[in-house]
């Protein structure tokens, strides 16, 4: 998975990595995010944490290293840098007077003592993560997000071999899990296909958007596409901008029953337009396909 924050709220998602480079809303602040590669997730990450730091200076550089012990001088006369970079120098082991002389065997020694405690502590991890997770049940850090994509169109007139994008219609997502108070269900203006689209100050797309529900408008080429904050079951709703249902065609109780918990009204929402009302439970990414609203629904 792809995980990264949004780079407007700092909102933390996470994704499938066949994702990476869609253009999709943050489903917090539904501000237009790209979603970054693996690579440049970890790259972002790792430079968030090492802003501000420096690394420590190389603890070997104070010292030097011998072979052998006593081939540690007794006193370090004063060398110049021309003769700490020659081969005498090396022969008749001189040394800087500023490092420590550290026989060869004590750093091996000290190394193997490292080892040694590492994987002593590695063991204590191991033992003491498996006797906690034996008792409790695992909890995870974030929720995943789940992207939702499909396609609407609706009968050509003239070919009905070739339907047409069916731009402008509304396409709700309406998490089942989670309903607006008796006194809070949305109201309808900005829902409908005919209504200007909901802004970002739109106080019932902000509600919707805060139970983990969204709402899209169908573009040019019948696409739509966004990121849910969590998976679960969600009810699809569309509602098509360009093709009206037949006029002896009602909208089934059920599905306005379902649709009664989240709005005010039903009728006015659907207004004669055809629609699609569906259940669909989302557990990652998931392509609802091509939807085609006809006169009448089967």
């Amino acid at each position: 998975m792809i995980r990264f924050k949004c780079e407007h709220c700092s909102k933390r998602l996470k994704v499938a990595p066949d994702k990476a480079g869609i253009e999709v809303k943050c489903p917090k602040c539904s501000g237009q995010i790209v979603i970054p590669t693996a690579e440049e997730a970890i790259a972002l990450e790792a430079m968030e944490k090492a802003a501000g730091k420096t690394p420590p200076d190389n603890a070997f550089t104070e010292f030097a290293v011998f072979a052998n012990p006593d081939a540690v001088p007794d006193s370090i006369p004063e060398v110049s840098a021309t003769e700490e970079d020659s081969d005498e120098h090396m022969e008749t082991g001189l040394i800087d007077p500023s490092k420590v002389a550290v026989s060869r065997m004590v750093i091996y020694t000290q190394g193997v003592l490292l080892g040694v405690l590492t994987l002593a502590a590695f063991l204590a991890g191991m033992l003491l993560g498996s006797a906690v997770t034996s008792r409790q049940a695992p909890v995870t850090d974030e929720p995943v997000s789940c992207i939702v994509a499909g396609r609407i169109f609706y009968p050509d007139g003239r070919n009905q071999n070739l339907p047409k994008p069916d731009e402008g219609a509304v396409v709700l997502l309406l998490p089942e899990r989670h309903l607006p108070d008796q006194g809070q269900k949305l109201a309808l203006e900005g829902f409908r296909p005919h209504d200007a689209p909901p802004g970002d100050d739109h106080q019932d797309a902000a509600l919707l958007r805060s139970l983990g529900g969204e709402v899209l408008r169908v573009d040019d080429q019948g696409r739509f596409e966004t990121i849910l904050s969590e998976p679960g079951p969600y009810f699809f709703l569309v509602i098509s901008r360009n093709q009206q249902r037949a006029k002896d065609q009602l909208p089934r109780k059920d599905e306005t029953s379902r649709i009664l918990r989240y709005f005010k009204t039903v009728g006015d929402l659907l207004g004669d337009q055809q629609y699609v009302f569906e259940r669909h439970d989302v557990r990652g990414d998931k392509n609802l396909g091509d939807r085609v609203l006809s006169l009448r629904r089967e």
